[in-house]
């Protein structure tokens, strides 16, 4: 399968949990892409199933993000929590439209939504939070 999302070192935050999950929604997000390119009527079908399963997924994800960020009282939980929020709200609104007319230009519209996701959300907040994390389960570990 060919990849627009490929996993790649860069996006490692060094939390195993974290970056399993991020894995498995970049394949199913790329898994999402491949069965919206099938154009077929069962490719449809698949595509949406997919779009259902990331939906539920990043809510999964985030939770359990934030549950690190509550962990280690992270200065910056509200605002990456905000982030969560706001970007589930957009996956929402646009698989809805999607699950109605499945049109290309929303389908267009998630996909961009998603690149843009990858590349601003988890480069930016995503590794900033696991530097935070790190330093702090290495200073509570110091501490016995």
């Amino acid at each position: 399968m060919d990849k627009i999302f490929p996993w790649e070192p860069m996006l490692e935050t060094g939390i195993d949990v974290v970056d399993r999950q991020h894995m498995e929604f970049l394949k199913h997000l790329n898994l999402f892409i491949l069965r919206v390119k099938g154009g077929q009527e069962s490719s449809a079908q698949a595509a949406l199933e997919e779009l259902d399963y990331l939906r539920y997924y990043i809510q999964l994800h985030f939770s359990t993000e934030e549950g690190y960020m509550v962990q280690s009282d992270d200065r910056q939980y509200r605002e990456h929590q905000a982030e969560h929020k706001h970007l589930a709200f957009q996956v929402k609104a646009l698989s809805s439209k999607i699950h109605e007319d499945s049109s290309q230009e929303e389908i267009q519209e998630l996909f961009e939504l998603l690149n843009q996701w990858v590349k601003d959300h988890i480069l930016t907040w995503d590794l900033q939070f696991s530097v935070r994390y790190r330093t702090w389960a290495a200073e509570r570990k110091k501490q016995g």
